[in-house]
């Protein structure tokens, strides 16, 4: 069998091939022994769905998915139809067209040096352990939690991608740090502006802190066993939120982890959410110019909410102690 390193020794691109690389990566043509899409190590990938479950989530909606445009493109709507009851024979009510936005998604990079000396990889046993092949997975790894982080609190002006917490902007509630959650209907309260904006909450996501106080106002006589529970994907357990709009998940990232009083619960339409890789996490050679084995891990990718007032925030909300 041969090793993710024995598979890379002797393929070394320059800046030049780099630019062939990617037309290959587009079109298709057979320069593949430049560059290499490395697998997630099975052990890392049942971990996957614990340590960054809101992309875990959204991959297994089919939320996650490729394109062939570093500028992707989607259509925000910003107005529907009309349309009423009319008598028999009566006058057709008149037309109003929906309007839409063509907005364009920004496509992001995302890198991980990978660079072990030629003394340390030559002296290594690869029965033992593959030094190479466990960088990868520490790179795999990195990027799904940046990733991760980044679609739920990325900021914009920076060169990672805009988070939710930061594009919801239209259904919020401010609790400036002085309330925890004390009542259902401050959820669904929530969800029903939503519903009237036309989304659909799918997911709540919050921290381990305020999933505590979510579990003593919606479960306040229940022992922890005994509390509803919903599968999330890969046969993982979440508790459960009776909502307005049906049985949701209560999604727990360390990715919304708050400072105090500063807590907050993203309420999620997943239609209106997608991520889309230009090019997945792949590794490529750079130029030897020492006796190193240099690449990289590269991504590019694009997040995008076509609809952000189809989702909604709960923010400012008090640390439990």
């Amino acid at each position: 069998m041969t090793t993710i390193k024995e598979a890379m020794e002797g393929h070394f691109a320059s800046k030049s091939d780099l630019v062939e690389l990617q037309k290959a990566i587009n079109t298709g043509a057979s320069s593949a022994g430049d560059i290499i899409e490395p697998e997630i190590d099975p052990q890392l990938q049942n971990m996957v769905v614990k340590k960054y479950p809101f992309y875990s989530y959204l991959n297994s909606l089919g939320r996650v998915t490729g394109t062939r445009s570093n500028k992707p493109a989607f259509l925000k709507k910003v107005s529907g139809g009309a349309g009423g009851f009319i008598s028999e024979g009566g006058t057709l009510t008149s037309a109003t067209d929906s309007v839409y936005d063509l907005l364009t998604g920004t496509m992001t990079t995302w890198n991980f040096q990978l660079e072990i000396t030629d003394q340390m990889i030559m002296g290594s046993q690869d029965s033992i352990v593959d030094i190479y092949d466990q960088e990868i997975q520490d790179g795999l790894e990195a990027h799904l939690g940046d990733i991760d982080r980044a679609i739920l609190t990325g900021e914009s002006g920076g060169n990672n991608p805009v988070g939710l917490s930061t594009l919801i902007t239209t259904n919020t509630d401010n609790f400036g740090g002085t309330d925890e959650i004390t009542d259902k209907f401050q959820l669904d309260s929530m969800c029903d502006t939503i519903m009237d904006a036309g989304g659909m909450p799918s997911a709540l996501v919050t921290s381990s802190n305020v999933k505590s106080q979510l579990e003593d106002v919606l479960y306040p006589n229940v022992n922890a066993p005994l509390i509803p529970r919903t599968e999330m994907a890969f046969g993982f357990q979440v508790t459960r939120y009776d909502s307005p709009a049906g049985e949701i998940p209560i999604i727990v990232d360390p990715a919304l982890a708050g400072g105090s009083d500063d807590e907050q619960i993203l309420f999620v339409d997943y239609s209106t959410v997608m991520l889309k890789y230009l090019m997945e996490p792949r590794v490529i050679d750079l130029a030897k110019t020492k006796l190193t084995t240099p690449s990289v891990l590269a991504s590019f990718q694009s997040f995008m909410c076509r609809a952000e007032n189809f989702n909604g925030k709960i923010y400012g909300i008090k640390t439990k102690t």
